[in-house]
């Protein structure tokens, strides 16, 4: 059984032990909390020193999935992109909506990460923060899960 691991770690830094342990088969870099693309790519690159392969973490928006899907082009040990649904994301995206079609994302053809926002959509739902269930806290009130 395959053993993966670091959704929430950030920088190689915090991949290192895991890393150079061998102690996970699949690492899983989040780009929007890991320093970014080329913070990923260093982390994968880390990995791959140790045979192991690479299943970006990515419950985040089309922005964020743009970036995961580039940097998952020019990883080796690359093996499985995760990718989360919902109305908003099609919604917030214009012209041709960047998503999976039969369990796969298209390389993006435009400029920059490939995708183009729906500014009007965006100013008619702006962002209002984050709203944490009471389970996500322990007792003292610290962050338990994000």
């Amino acid at each position: 059984m395959d053993l993966a691991t670091g959704e929430r770690a950030f920088t190689k830094w915090g991949y290192r032990e895991l890393i150079e342990g061998q102690l996970i088969d699949v690492i899983q870099p989040d780009i929007c909390h890991d320093g970014g693309i080329k913070e990923t790519l260093k982390i994968a690159a880390m990995a791959e020193t140790y045979n192991i392969v690479v299943a970006p973490h990515n419950p985040n928006g089309p922005v964020a999935t743009a970036a995961s899907v580039h940097a998952a082009a020019c990883m080796p040990n690359f093996l499985i992109l995760e990718y989360a649904q919902s109305p908003t994301r099609d919604a917030c995206q214009a012209g041709d909506v960047f998503k999976a079609v039969n369990g796969r994302i298209e390389m993006p053809t435009k400029p920059g990460l490939g995708i183009e926002l729906d500014e009007d959509y965006l100013a008619r739902h702006p962002y209002q923060g984050i709203k944490l269930w009471p389970s996500l806290r322990y007792p003292d009130g610290s962050i338990a899960d994000v």
